[in-house]
């Protein structure tokens, strides 16, 4: 956790405690414990409450095309520092998606700018009080809708629990607390495009696609609430989605 102490004026310790609380956010950003895959120029969650297992669906993976690759801001788009290659292990063959939420407060759209601040203080987070090498996850659906490339592909991630199950595990988060909000529209129409295009890319079946929650049951982790029930609704209905629009004739 990356907090300074502030001493002086009482001005001066308000402003400490101001920016203890935005470091306290951060950090606490963070559902667990790669190059993009097309870049046009890919901010986790807290571990809630126990919930019962969600099943997932099971379906072949789509025989037609679902969508092209989805604009996705680069790293160097938000200045993004380096991963610390010496702490980092190679993805592997890809053979799987989680998705999460960012878990904190309501998230609403806001400039570019302000998204790609977001970003840098996550990495930040991760690398300096997490001490891992690098942001946790591959891909970052802001409140725009916008797709920003997170960890490079061709590095495991840090986001679904440990390291046997990051392994091949493409991390997509979602924006916002989706227990306390909805995702909105045009979250979902990225979402669903870049989901469809890895699962193009890597041949990936739509049982496959998993939520954090999911994901966390499956391999006997901890429990968590993540991606939100909200969330959690919207990703069930997308993969039935996916699903029929791999069957003949769709």
């Amino acid at each position: 956790m990356y907090v300074s102490g502030v001493r002086g004026s009482s001005g001066a310790g308000h402003r400490g405690v101001v920016v203890c609380a935005l470091v306290v956010l951060a950090a606490a950003a963070g559902c667990a414990p790669g190059r993009t895959a097309c870049v046009n120029s890919g901010f986790p969650s807290l571990v809630l409450p126990a919930q019962a297992p969600v099943a997932v669906a099971q379906a072949k993976p789509p025989k037609v095309p679902i969508a092209g690759c989805p604009k996705i801001f680069s790293r160097l788009d938000w200045n993004a520092t380096a991963p610390d290659t010496r702490r980092i292990n190679p993805m592997g063959k890809i053979t799987r998606i989680t998705i999460h939420h960012a878990g904190m407060g309501v998230e609403e759209e806001s400039s570019i700018e302000a998204v790609k601040a977001e970003l840098r203080t996550i990495q930040r987070s991760h690398k300096g009080f997490r001490h891992w090498a690098d942001i946790g996850y591959h891909y970052i659906i802001d409140a725009n809708g916008r797709v920003w490339e997170g960890r490079p592909i061709k590095y495991q991630g840090a986001h679904a629990g440990n390291s046997t199950v990051n392994k091949g595990n493409v991390g997509i988060v979602v924006m916002g607390n989706f227990n306390l909000q909805r995702p909105t529209t045009i979250q979902m129409a990225s979402l669903r495009r870049l989901v469809g295009y890895l699962m193009q890319k890597y041949r990936i079946p739509v049982s496959k696609v998993y939520t954090h929650r999911e994901i966390s049951a499956r391999n006997g982790l901890h429990a968590t609430e993540c991606p939100g029930k909200y969330l959690q609704e919207k990703v069930n209905a997308m993969r039935t989605r996916l699903a029929d629009a791999g069957k003949p004739g769709k």
